[in-house]
């Protein structure tokens, strides 16, 4: 977050759905929301003049929303296990908070990039007919930006680069 090269994590919601194209191939359109805070990151120090003395601090606020869609093409590697890699777009919005100098600042970002899935399902049961199914995937995505919603800034000469990882879990059900 604001290119300092830490691990900041988050919490998001993912919704998919396959379509088997030919066996051992499916089609999958996901789309993601996943929100990163970074409360407290930026700390500003008020000093009288020249030298060390604070007289006070106070403390900004950063997020990062990103709302993603992943076209992939998966294969089944085992009975459980599916990898898959394809194209991704997303929205990416910066949003910087400073209460104490009531600044507000939104960027929001249109990216275009790749990204790459591991995926395994376990069905609840071993019963006939049952449809519902544990899923678990690990997805790793690069973005670029190629366009801003620069709100009257000159960003003529900025991009933005985004590598995410995501570990998700969740339910399943095969129609």
């Amino acid at each position: 977050l604001l290119q300092d090269h830490k691990f900041i994590g988050g919490y998001g919601i993912d919704a998919s759905i396959s379509r088997r194209i030919e066996k051992p191939y499916s089609l999958d359109l996901d789309v993601q929301y996943f929100r990163s805070n970074a409360d407290g990151r930026l700390v500003f120090n008020v000093t009288p003049g020249p030298g060390p003395q604070t007289v006070n601090t106070f403390y900004g606020k950063v997020a990062l929303d990103q709302f993603s869609a992943d076209l992939g093409l998966r294969r089944r590697l085992t009975g459980w296990l599916q990898a898959g890699i394809g194209p991704s777009l997303a929205v990416e919005s910066r949003t910087v908070d400073i209460p104490y100098a009531e600044v507000a600042d939104r960027l929001d970002s249109y990216c275009l990039g790749l990204h790459v899935t591991a995926a395994a399902t376990m069905p609840f049961s071993e019963e006939r007919g049952s449809g519902f199914f544990w899923y678990y995937t690990f997805k790793l995505r690069y973005l670029h930006s190629i366009f801003f919603d620069a709100r009257g800034r000159d960003l003529a000469n900025y991009s933005q680069e985004f590598l995410t990882a995501s570990l998700g879990a969740g339910i399943g059900y095969a129609f």
